[in-house]
């Protein structure tokens, strides 16, 4: 299969996650989402030179690179928003670290911040905080985030000080 048919397959698995996510449906989402990259994770980029060298079947086209990247940043990020309606809050971190691999992103500093408080690492979910204000823009990103700053400021209050080691 070509590149450009896998990432077809891919886009198609995403939209069936998103269905199943939609309906509630979050195992089912999950599956379909990590079945997205049983299509992508094999494909490379064209080669600097390309002009030399044709496309070998499992080389994304140029002019594809930027959809594979977004991709599986995209995919990353609804399979934390899963973890994180399964209460699966380590890997919900884990999935936003592999987004954030991929590039800056309000959302994936948001959710990850959402799984730290659960897993009562309060500094770093106020720094993830942080840093999603930053790369967002202003009136939406403290609209999203002042009612996880004010859960924060109430599980430091009420915990007992220690913050949870992973």
């Amino acid at each position: 299969m070509a590149a450009v048919e896998q990432l077809g397959e891919a886009e198609k698995l995403k939209a069936e996650g998103n269905r199943q996510h939609q309906e509630g449906n979050y195992k089912k989402a999950l599956g379909a989402y990590h079945k997205v990259f049983c299509f992508i994770n094999g494909l490379v980029p064209p080669p600097a030179n390309q002009d030399l060298v044709s496309l070998s079947s499992n080389q994304i086209p140029p002019e594809k690179v930027n959809e594979v990247r977004r991709l599986k940043e995209t995919t990353r990020l609804n399979m934390a928003a899963c973890y994180l309606k399964l209460g699966e809050h380590q890997k919900c971190v884990d999935a936003c670290n592999q987004a954030l691999e991929l590039g800056q992103n309000p959302k994936a500093y948001f959710r990850r911040a959402q799984a730290y408080l659960e897993l009562r690492n309060f500094s770093a979910a106020s720094s993830d905080l942080d840093r999603a204000d930053a790369l967002g823009d202003a009136a939406s990103a403290t609209s999203a985030t002042a009612p996880l700053r004010k859960a924060l400021r109430q599980a430091q209050r009420g915990g007992d000080g220690a913050e949870k080691k992973r």
